[in-house]
């Protein structure tokens, strides 16, 4: 245990709830099933836990988007695709909704939630084995059945089997009836229309605070001035538009005031704005609007002036406009949050709490007879499929230990702030994010610019449009909510190379539909670049990319033969990032391709444990989408440096077929593969695609280039003397 030298210091857990709008403007239905899964496997049980431990104390930030579309569902306005195809009965389902089914209900964490029905293990390994291209189903009706059950009960948190037929439903494992099917489903959306009443209720006895973010979620700084982002990067590449939109920005606070007053009986406090995201200007716009506090990140204070005193996240800091109004702002400690939302997982739950107090007593530092304030802030939803039970056996252990703690008091912002009032004070307050203490992830790269580029023209649009109608027009207050809703920040956030998912496409067409039916409600022809995808719309050359130079006749062994062997061939670097935590598990590391007349060859680098300890079942797809389609996959195993086939399918007539293929490839140190260009069907002068893909589980779980395909143009007898020409 740290040596212990303060009477008390305060925690703060703030957990922040979020969900994106999901919903398909045009057919009214949710496309992606979160709000309801997390909503059964997270929201309810993080507030309810609190009322074990008496001095349990934390706050629980909204996203007003969430308790609406969670409304959505209580009242049955919406549902979502998910839901629509699990209630009906397998015969009932076309062979495309079979294989939504199939490729889509095992989205699950495999070690944490399908590993604990052996049932939905056993359908998930038949899953992966199967063969690809296969058109037949791959599970009969009673199959299809079980999996979709036991992929609906596997995003129920543990804490709801003490009901006796959902235990019962989980013990049985298999053979599901229909009516069981639909208790289960019925049971998700009861526990859903329980989650505000239980916030409402805990938050009126004083055992948890509410606080909120902006209706849409977007980032407050960027929507007031997109010149905010310079701040931390003076050379970033904007978007062509210059984004100020102070309605907007007013619009979004206040209809999130609103939506909050509504769902809880009182106006909040506090605010942790989208993605911790502050800015000077956009934190003193916020004054007088009734909060009271807001949070960001701890290298954000570190970069702010102050008033004389060095930086101390220990402690609250005041920021005002001179005539009385104040904001308090405190910052997150980066270390201990990082910690649960992507270490403590892989730690004995004891061991993991214990180290938690540990670490809040060396963060409270030496005594100066203030009471420290330790702030950790984090996603409260995202990070608990990866710990054993959903989290409960950490959480458990957690907070049994701080209700006994003798020094760490576990406090809402607001009771810390109306004990211990603030005098630091900031008198200039850097503009950036948690991540990174800028704005990168939301701006600057060439799919983020173009999505604000498109935003900002269907914004004017629809101005436009709305000057020459009614005040009241429904047509300009619907354009209007598909732009708020457009200006939220998920979709910058899956744009770039910062971070993946697997259903990274959907948020693309997501962001476009909203601008398209925003240029549809007040009658105009939408844009015609929002018909094209932005996710790998840039495929060009970046720092992190060369350009084949001149041939090369690299040795198919695994192995880097020699300095010189791949050294003229081009180069793709593996983007930084992973999904919605921002933690990355990425094993490919750099691309490596090259030619000869005759041959494409392929050399893949991954992270040392990828390459030491191969997951069973896992492959490398070579995927080449121009001029033809064809996928060569490249086993993984034997990694014995000795040249054995690949296998060639080739795309023709709505799937994959393979051919007799004379690729070959081998896996040691490196992974490497050759294929003659007669099996692709190039020619010299083509323009060729390719990217690879890491398959597991029968999905796409990380490609490289992460963007785009890598194009280049098949070489012919001149390339060398045109290379040497223009080099």
């Amino acid at each position: 245990m740290a040596d212990v030298r303060h009477e008390k210091i305060c925690l703060a857990l703030v957990w922040h709830m979020h969900q994106p709008h999901y919903e398909n403007p045009f057919t009214g239905q949710f496309e992606l099933p979160w709000v309801r899964l997390h909503g059964t496997k997270d929201y309810y049980d993080m507030a309810a836990l609190a009322e074990s431990y008496p001095r349990v104390r934390f706050t629980i930030n909204v996203v007003p988007s969430l308790l609406e579309q969670i409304d959505d569902y209580v009242s049955g306005r919406r549902t979502d695709r998910f839901l629509d195809l699990s209630r009906r009965g397998p015969a009932e389902l076309d062979p495309g909704e079979r294989r939504f089914v199939e490729e889509n209900f095992f989205s699950a964490n495999e070690a944490t939630m399908i590993a604990r029905y052996p049932r939905l293990a056993e359908l998930h390994r038949r899953f992966k084995n199967r063969v690809p291209g296969r058109q037949a189903p791959l599970f009969s009706d009673t199959e299809l059945r079980d999996l979709i059950v036991l992929f609906n009960l596997a995003w129920i948190d543990p804490t709801f089997f003490v009901d006796h037929e959902l235990k019962r439903l989980a013990d049985k494992g298999r053979t599901f009836s229909e009516e069981e099917k639909h208790f289960v489903l019925d049971r998700q959306l009861e526990i859903l229309g329980s989650i505000v009443p239980l916030y409402r209720r805990l938050a009126d006895q004083g055992r948890i605070e509410l606080a909120m973010s902006p209706y849409d979620h977007p980032i407050l700084p960027l929507l007031l001035d997109s010149d905010a982002a310079r701040e931390a990067m003076p050379d970033v590449r904007l978007p062509r538009a210059h984004i100020q939109y102070p309605a907007d920005f007013d619009a979004q606070v206040e209809s999130a005031l609103a939506r909050f007053t509504a769902a809880f009986g009182r106006r909040p406090r506090g605010m942790w704005p989208s993605e911790g995201s502050v800015s000077d200007a956009a934190v003193r716009r916020l004054l007088g609007r009734g909060l009271t506090w807001l949070a960001s990140d701890e290298e954000i204070l570190y970069r702010s002036r102050l008033d004389g005193r060095d930086p101390d996240p220990r402690y609250a800091y005041l920021l005002g406009n001179g005539n009385g109004e104040d904001l308090a702002l405190i910052f997150r400690h980066k270390r201990l949050s990082d910690l649960v939302g992507f270490s403590y997982m892989n730690w004995d739950p004891k061991e993991a709490a214990r180290d938690f107090a540990e670490q809040v007593l060396r963060a409270a530092g030496d005594p100066n007879g203030d009471v420290p304030l330790v702030p950790v802030i984090l996603d409260g939803e995202n990070c608990w499929e990866y710990y054993p039970e959903d989290g409960l056996f950490f959480l458990r252990e957690l907070y049994g230990l701080l209700d006994r703690h003798p020094v760490i008091e576990m406090v809402t912002v607001s009771d810390y702030l109306a004990r211990y009032p603030p005098s630091r004070r900031i008198e200039r307050l850097f503009a950036g994010s948690w991540i990174n203490h800028n704005f990168a992830i939301w701006i600057g790269h060439p799919e983020d610019n173009a999505a604000w580029d498109l935003l900002a023209r269907t914004r004017t649009a629809v101005e436009a449009a709305a000057a020459a109608r009614p005040a009241d027009d429904p047509g300009v207050a619907a354009a209007r909510r598909h732009v708020a809703i457009a200006e939220g920040s998920d979709w910058f956030w899956w744009y770039g190379d910062d971070h993946w998912c697997a259903h990274i496409d959907v948020f693309d067409q997501l962001f476009r539909a909203h601008l398209t039916a925003a240029h549809e409600a007040v009658g105009i022809v939408p844009a015609p670049e929002l018909r094209g995808v932005i996710k790998g719309r840039f495929g060009r050359p970046r720092t992190d990319e060369q350009v084949p130079v001149r041939f090369v006749t690299p040795t198919i062994d695994g192995r880097v033969t020699h300095f010189y062997e791949w050294k003229l061939a081009g180069r793709v670097e593996a983007a930084q990032g992973g999904g919605a935590m921002h933690q990355t598990d990425g094993q490919l590391r750099v691309l490596h391709y090259g030619f000869d007349l005759e041959h494409l060859f392929v050399r893949v680098d991954g992270n040392a444990r990828f390459i030491a300890s191969p997951v069973h079942g896992e492959m490398l797809v070579l995927e080449v989408t121009q001029p033809h389609r064809v996928r060569v996959e490249i086993p993984l195993e034997p990694r014995n440096g000795r040249t054995r086939g690949a296998r060639l399918w080739r795309y023709a007539d709505g799937s994959f077929h393979e051919e007799p293929s004379r690729a070959t490839c081998a896996v040691d140190q490196v992974i490497e593969l050759q294929v003659p260009f007669a099996e692709l069907m190039i020619r010299d002068g083509d323009l060729i695609e390719i990217a690879i893909l890491r398959v597991a589980n029968g999905r796409t779980v990380e490609a490289l280039p992460a963007r785009a395909p890598v194009v280049f143009q098949a070489p012919g007898t001149d390339f060398e003397a045109m290379m040497w020409s223009a080099s």
